[in-house]
């Protein structure tokens, strides 16, 4: 498709695809906020899951949804996952189980020395 030039001096026809090759150029190099799905907070790796009944703002922590898989289900209301080995970004099967909320509250002060006895 060919774009009319204009009465104004200077001006020339250009294809529609030379004028988005030249706003593409204008533009440069802009970072982009997508990364896959996936972003990490606090050391937890999060995943873009917008249907998921645990979902914020569209994310879910990896770590449930890689424990619902091995459960075979949904994690019942008032339950964590947690990590066996204490690294948040250790997703693996093995290293996840669950927990009752409180109770991995505890546990996790208990580890980090909080709780005095």
């Amino acid at each position: 498709m060919v774009i009319p030039a204009t009465n104004r001096p200077g001006t020339y026809e250009r294809t529609l695809e030379h004028r988005l090759l030249m706003s593409w150029r204008k533009m440069g190099h802009k970072p982009t906020r997508w990364h896959g799905g996936q972003y990490s907070h606090r050391g937890y790796v999060f995943v873009y899951k917008p249907n998921h009944p645990q979902a914020h703002r569209g994310y879910v922590k990896r770590a449930i949804l890689i424990l619902e898989e091995k459960l075979g289900r949904l994690l019942y209301s008032g339950m964590d996952s947690h990590h066996i080995n204490g690294i948040r970004d250790d997703d693996r099967p093995e290293n996840l189980e669950e927990r009752e909320h409180k109770e991995h509250a505890i546990l996790n002060l208990n580890r980090l020395g909080r709780i005095r006895k």
